[in-house]
């Protein structure tokens, strides 16, 4: 299943990216659906079962997300987990 986080900006995901790579967690830098509202037009897509532990890594260091979504049939559901 497939996490989406939103942050404020495009320095934030490029910067997340960053981090998330030199701890060798998978993820991807996606466009932003166009059913979410943000200001950047990119996200950061994370597996589910890894998105405790990218949260915490990107908090550790600085950056925290605007807002997270999870897949949910064929629409995109704000995500508290």
């Amino acid at each position: 299943m497939e996490l989406l986080l939103i942050l404020p900006t495009t320095y934030l995901i490029t910067r997340a990216h960053v981090i998330l790579k030199k701890k060798d967690l998978k993820h991807e830098m996606v466009i932003k659906p166009s059913s979410i509202f943000s200001d950047c037009g990119l996200a950061i897509s994370l597996e589910k079962k890894d998105h405790t532990g990218a949260i915490e890594i990107l908090h550790t260091n600085g950056v925290t997300q605007t807002a997270s979504y999870i897949m949910m049939g064929k629409a995109w559901t704000s995500y508290d987990g």
